[in-house]
C-alpha cells in the first residue's frame, strides 16, 4: 500500500475491520492518529468494526474503553471479541449443552447474553509479580 494507490482502496472496500490491540490502542493509551484515520474513514462512508481477541471485558464495556479514548461514534454492535464471537457460534448452532468454563468474567457475562449455560472455574496466572485474572 501505498500513496498512489490508496485511494483506489478506499473506494473499493465498504468495511475496516480494526484490532485494538496495537492498532488503535496500547496500554490503556490510544496510539497517536489512530481516531482521527477512524473519523476519517467514517467521513467517507467507510463502516468501522473493532476486533479483538481480548475476552476479558464484554463487547460493551470495550466500547465504553473506546469511547473514552476518543471515538464519539462507537456502539457494542460495532465491537467483536473473541468471547462474543464463541458464545454466539454456539448459540447459532443450537447448542444447548452445559460447558464447563475456564476463563474471564467478561467471557461469562457474554455466554450469559447468549443464553449459553455453563458451570465456572475462575483462576488467576501469575506473571511477573503481577496477576491477571484469566
Amino acid at each position: 500500500l501505498n500513496w498512489d494507490n490508496i485511494g483506489a482502496l478506499l473506494g473499493s472496500v465498504d468495511t475496516f475491520l480494526l484490532d485494538c490491540d496495537g492498532v488503535i490502542y496500547r496500554a490503556g493509551q490510544s496510539i497517536p492518529g489512530s481516531f482521527e484515520t477512524v473519523q476519517y474513514l467514517r467521513d467517507l462512508g467507510k463502516r468501522i468494526v473493532y476486533l479483538t481477541n481480548n475476552n476479558m471485558k464484554t463487547r460493551a464495556e470495550y466500547a465504553q474503553k473506546l469511547k473514552d479514548l476518543g471515538d464519539d461514534h462507537v456502539s457494542e454492535d460495532d465491537v467483536f471479541t473473541s468471547s462474543y464471537t464463541i458464545a454466539s457460534f454456539l448459540n447459532d448452532s443450537g447448542f444447548s449443552e452445559t460447558v464447563y468454563l475456564i476463563g474471564s468474567s467478561g467471557l461469562a457475562k457474554e455466554f450469559e447474553k447468549q443464553g449459553i449455560k455453563y458451570i465456572v472455574r475462575w483462576c488467576r496466572i501469575y506473571i511477573s509479580n503481577t496477576s491477571q485474572e484469566t
